[in-house]
């Protein structure tokens, strides 16, 4: 084919108004990068256009006028069509470009203005810092990845999906540009990145295989030029792809301790001799385990030392002391302490021995064995914004016996507060700190004193009424002149280094032995493990075969690169003597003039079919035409000696195992992943991000706050005592919305309004109102064993105005099951939730206004209360103020539930300002981000959900 018979015709088009320069282009060179481990396909070229007859509005072609400057800037967008053979016009398979740096300006002696032009991938590869915040892509797949250096850069429009290995370690950018960290990381997904024509930039697979040819070619008849490839580099035998990447390892430990202390048993019976016995026996465990600290010690002794009132010369082993100490800190990887949780058991006559001994001796057998909690302190910790310790505020409680055992009580084994002591910090100035001291302290035990009451609830309620015993401040410029800094959560999860590699051997030709020369390539960031690396092995060295024995092509531009855009297209070249070569395009290039286009590319050799003469016509189709490693009918390849690895990589729900543990995760270590049932909201502002796969459609209208993955997929073991929920509908007992009625919308457990409640405006829709009678009767209620409490339980609801009584409860005439209730300390209102034991005893949690950013309890509140064998927990959302406070103490406990029992909303005591909504009853814990859809962003939710 002559070359002039190849001429075409070109639109340029400039700017977002499209201006016309057809009659200045003179000519367009533009072509795609090589592919290599860069992982990019930048395309980048120069177009030519003569300074005459401006289109209008021009005024100007010179860029260093005003006018000019606004037209050939860099970033201004150039659009190309190129005509067809029918003479029809279509997009240019390079026809999106930009300007990537400002033209010279024309001068009598070159009339003409050379643009350098480029795709997004060109125009956004610049320099910038090392310290961007999106350089840490840290536990995500590589297309989300991407997505975060490509928002450094200012791309937006990336719609591409790499293979998803996930990046098991942090990535930080060290020089270069965010551009060629995302190619770098696209490479080691077997993928590379390009920019399509209509300005899209999406991703290709790096892997060399074949489809349908795009252009066929006769040699001899329809190319321009067809030349053997020079300077190829040389091919080898075996190639090596090495890496270097980060375990994540779980950072849990336990320790355990035990030590016996020996003496002779006459220390607990004169009468027994000399005869060594152990009296004290310890077991010391401390753990760590997921960013938590806890701390156990049970002591054991002889029973007539740990109480000779109960078993005066016993020398078998009993409980003396059985203490439990847990941390609790905040809800971030590297949270403060919150809170130091101190519970200590012992047995009764041993926790309250002058009260044992005036028991009748019916009632000190009954409890000679019985352990009770002789000790329980909670030390709370308060920070100021520099994250110094601002308060420690230490609340001790003790059985009433042990402080007043003197006197009678209803049960001696309740705790009371003993001490409450403070310890603040202040630092007016540099190098000077103030200390102050606080103590409170039950007046019994602060001096003697007799009460003159007839009555024993006075006389005990009088001698332990707190009053302070010390309040100090020390003043200190030498020594320790800063307060003590946070003590932070143990690291969950620490990183490792590994080096892994990939091998894949080749021979020179079908049959050849292998020999030992070898070459070593790197993938810089996001190593999964040796069958990625072996595959990337693979593709580097048949590029290295391939273009050793590649050919230099050039061809006119036919309708068939017009139509098929895409880079990395193969093309096959039939020789006169029947063999077909089969190529595949490398740094294609096109060139326009205005009587001719020719396009060139480097064929990169990938095989070749020898033409029979039973089949004079060789076909091209996939399974005629096939690479290498796969082909019986080649008469020369690149015979891979190695299969090609078949390994189907797919995304790690619990990381990758190697050598039988868990090394690493897909996700961040700091988030939980869960769904979105629904998909995708649009519309309305981002909240925060969690990366997560998507379930379900597109929805429109409300707020994405963020992305989630399977919900109801896989669970491991089956579900548990206090197994974290699934979603809102999983593990729901029952739910009020209360628009109008009391109806139920899960079960049958439908409300009933008594006398006083009406129906208002409350958070979501409407809500139960009272009219403030105070009568006893403003209650919604309902008797339903349906809603019986098991091994765990989360309640919710909404309300406004929190009363000063218990406002919620589920109770029979002599029992709690669990309930809410509310009371004014120091003019702040405390909230409690508290859940029945299966002994009949009971366990709660309490939120302190006065030690969160909650700011008015008579707002609207979400309040949550949760309940298992091992934590109960409350949350409160305040919703004119979006402040959050939550509180969890470690519990050990069995839950009980009630029988008959009815389940009370109001209490009879309820104001006009009150109501009640979206009250919910779970048989399992809700997850943080189920109580965070709960709360749904500041507008509640009511069932189901949507």
């Amino acid at each position: 084919m002559p070359a002039n018979a190849s001429a075409h015709k070109l639109r340029v088009r400039v700017g977002p108004d499209e201006l016309n320069f057809d009659r200045q282009y003179t000519s367009f060179e533009v072509g795609r990068a090589s592919r290599d481990s860069s992982g990019l396909l930048t395309t980048t070229g120069t177009l030519t256009l003569a300074v005459t007859k401006y289109p209008a509005p021009v005024a100007t072609m010179n860029p260093r006028t005003a006018e000019g400057r606004a037209l050939w800037h860099r970033g201004q967008l150039i659009k190309l069509q190129v005509t067809k053979s029918n003479g029809t016009w279509a997009d240019h398979p390079c026809g999106w470009l930009y300007i990537l740096a400002e033209p010279l300006p024309p001068y009598p002696g070159n009339p003409f203005l050379e643009i350098e032009v480029g795709c997004q991938l060109a125009l956004r590869d610049f320099e910038q810092g090392d310290d961007q915040v999106a350089a840490n892509v840290n536990g995500v797949n590589r297309t989300a990845a991407i997505a975060g250096c490509f928002a450094q850069c200012g791309v937006s429009n990336w719609v591409g999906e790499v293979n998803s290995y996930p990046i098991p370690f942090e990535v930080n950018k060290q020089g270069g540009s965010f551009m060629q960290l995302a190619g770098t990381i696209a490479w080691g997904g077997i993928s590379l990145l390009w920019q399509n024509n209509q300005g899209q930039i999406t991703n290709v697979s790096a892997a060399i295989s074949l489809g349908t040819p795009v252009v066929e070619l006769a040699i001899g008849h329809d190319e321009i030029s067809y030349e053997p490839s020079e300077g190829g580099e040389t091919p080898c035998e075996r190639i090596v792809y090495a890496g270097a990447g980060s375990r994540t390892k779980a950072n849990a430990e336990t320790v355990s301790v035990a030590s016996e202390d020996y003496g002779p048993a006459s220390t607990v019976d004169p009468e027994a001799g000399n005869d060594p016995i152990v009296i004290r026996a310890s077991v010391i465990t401390e753990s760590i385990a997921g960013g938590a600290r806890h701390r156990t010690e049970l002591v054991r002794a002889p029973l007539g030392i740990v109480s000779p009132v109960a078993f005066p010369k016993s020398t078998a082993l009993g409980l003396d002391e059985y203490t439990d100490v847990a941390h609790a800190y905040e809800e971030t990887p590297t949270g403060k302490l919150l809170t130091i949780t101190t519970k200590q058991r012992r047995l009764y006559p041993a926790a309250m021995p002058e009260y044992f001994k005036r028991l009748s001796e019916n009632d000190r057998n009954t409890l000679s064995t019985v352990d009770i909690f002789s000790k329980v302190a909670v030390d709370e910790y308060r920070y100021t914004d520099k994250d110094t310790v601002e308060l420690v505020r230490s609340l001790v409680q003790e059985p009433i016996g042990a402080i007043v055992p003197e006197e009678d009580h209803e049960d001696a084994a309740v705790l009371i507060y003993t001490e409450v002591n403070g310890e603040g910090y202040q630092q007016p100035r540099k190098r000077e700190i103030w200390k102050t001291d606080t103590a409170i302290q039950p007046l019994v035990k602060v001096k003697d004193i007799t009460v003159d009451s007839p009555n024993a609830r006075d006389r005990v309620r009088v001698k332990t009424a707190l009053i302070t015993s010390n309040n100090t401040t020390e003043i200190s410029n030498a020594g320790q002149t800063t307060p003590p800094a946070a003590e932070r959560k143990p690291e969950a999860y620490s990183l490792e280094e590994f080096q892994t590699e990939g091998v894949a051997s080749f021979g020179t030709y079908p049959g050849s032995d292998l020999q030992e020369r070898e070459r070593t390539f790197t993938l810089e960031v996001g190593v999964v493990g040796a069958a990625q690396l072996a595959e990337l092995a693979q593709i580097e060295g048949l590029l290295l075969i391939g273009r050793r024995q590649g050919q230099q092509i050039q061809a006119p531009l036919l309708d068939a690169l017009i139509d098929n855009p895409e880079p990395l297209t193969l093309w096959t070249c039939q020789e006169p003597d029947g063999n077909i070569y089969c190529f595949q395009a490398d740094s294609i290039q096109y060139t326009h003039e205005r009587d001719k286009a020719v396009v060139g590319c480097n064929g990169i050799w990938i095989g070749t079919i020898e033409a029979t003469e039973d089949d004079p016509t060789p076909s091209y189709s996939a399974s005629a035409v096939t690479p290498p490693y796969n082909s019986v009918r080649l008469v020369e390849d690149a015979a891979l000696v190695v299969p090609r690895p078949t390994t189907v990589y797919r995304p790690m729900i619990g990381g990758m195992r190697m050598g039988g543990t868990i090394k690493r995760y897909p996700y961040p270590l700091t988030g939980r992943t869960r769904p979105m049932i629904g998909g995708m909201r649009m519309g309305g502002g981002i909240r925060r991000m969690i990366y997560h796969d998507m379930v379900g459609g597109m929805r429109s209208g409300g707020t994405w706050n963020r992305t989630r993955s399977f919900r109801g997929g896989m669970r491991m073991g089956g579900p548990g005592p206090g197994d974290f929920s699934g979603g809102l509908l999983s593990g729901l007992i029952a739910f009020w919305n209360l628009n109008g009625d009391g109806t139920d919308e899960v079960g049958s457990a439908h409300l009933t309004a008594d006398t006083g409640v009406t129906w208002v405006t409350g958070q979501v829709g409407q809500a139960a109102g009272f009219l403030g009678n105070l009568d006893g009767t403003e209650k919604l209620t309902v008797t339903d064993d349906a809603l019986t409490m098991g091994s765990a339980i989360t309640v919710a609801f909404i309300v406004k105005n929190i009363p000063l009584t218990t406002f919620i409860q589920r109770s029979t005439e002599t029992d709690i099951e669990w309930g809410f209730f509310a009371s004014i300390s120091g003019g702040w209102a405390n909230v409690t939730f508290f859940v029945r034991e299966s002994d009949g005893s009971s366990s709660e949690t309490t939120i302190d206004f006065s030690s969160t950013s909650l700011s008015d309890r008579t707002n609207t509140f979400l309040m949550i209360g949760w309940a298992n064998g091992s934590e109960i927990g409350l949350e409160l959302h305040e919703f004119e103020t979006s402040q959050v406070a939550t509180s969890t103490t470690p519990v050990s406990i069995t839950l009980g539930g009630l029988s008959g029992a009815t389940l009370q909303v109001g209490t009879g005591a309820m104001s006009s300002s009150n109501f009640f909504d979206a009250i919910g009853l779970w048989d399992l814990v809700l997850s943080s981000d189920d109580r965070d859809d709960l709360w749904n962003d500041g507008l509640g939710t009511e069932h189901p959900f949507e």
